[in-house]
Order: structure tokens, then sequence, then C-alpha cells
């Protein structure tokens, strides 16, 4: 559990602000999807951009490679001169394939994207607390002694 910050900064409210000329259709149409809800939920604010921007180019990626292995499989075999199958390799696609897994599940905790993450994450839908609140809450909660 992280312990609590009493002066913690926040950032301003704002829209997230989109990228130009660094994404491609896929990347874009996760865009549209994933900070119109962000946005909508209010647990990102302007800083938090370039993570849903590398969210947006990770799932791009991940887009491709998973067709890829949709067409051609993860394995692909190697034949000597009489056409016999010698051995059976992977495609790098494959590889790719599970580190873009995990760090798209690294990415999605971050963001509030899971339901487990979304339990940790306080969205702020009306004003931020002010640091006073939060301490008299604490003394409510949490009394010394």
């Amino acid at each position: 559990r992280q312990p609590f910050i009493a002066n913690e900064p926040v950032p301003d409210i704002g829209p997230l602000i989109m990228p130009v000329d660094l994404f491609d259709d896929d990347a874009r149409h996760e865009w549209d999807r994933v900070a119109t809800q962000l946005q909508a939920a209010r647990i990102t604010r302007p800083i938090d951009s370039q993570m849903v921007v590398m969210w947006c180019v990770t799932w791009s990626r991940f887009v491709k490679v998973a067709r890829f292995i949709r067409d051609k499989g993860t394995t692909y075999p190697i034949k000597n001169k009489r056409n016999e199958i010698i051995k059976v390799c992977e495609f790098p696609q494959a590889a790719e394939f599970r580190a873009l897994q995990n760090i798209l599940i690294q990415q999605s905790r971050e963001l509030g994207i899971t339901p487990a993450a979304r339990t940790r994450i306080a969205s702020q839908a009306g004003e931020v607390e002010t640091t006073r609140d939060q301490a008299a809450l604490r003394r409510k909660f949490f009394p010394a002694g």
C-alpha cells in the first residue's frame, strides 16, 4: 500500500494532447477509443498524454504482430534439399507478440484500464480535495496513538 502523501502535487485538469503525424490508423483508432474513455472517467490529465501515446503506439504494433501470427502462425519449417523438414523455428513476431503483451499489461495497469487497476486509482469526478481535507480524513480514520 502506498504511503499517504499530504502535499502530493496534482496536475491541472484538461484534455489529453494527441500528437501530430505519429499515429498510423490502428494507433489513431485506439487513441479515439481510449482517450475518450479515460477523459470521461476523469483519471487523466494533459501530463498523461505521453503515456496514452505510448499505449496507442504499442497497441498498434501489437495489432500488426497479431495479424501476422493469425495469417502465418508462430512457427515455420526449415527444410533440407530433399524438401524434408529438419527443424521448426519460431517467427520473430511470436517473441515480439509476447513482449508486447507484457508491455501492454504493464501500461494498462498504469492507465487504469484493467478492473484490478481501477480499484487502485481514484477518479477525480469533482474538484481535487485540499490538503486540509486530506489531513482531516487521515486524522479521522488513522488516529494517532
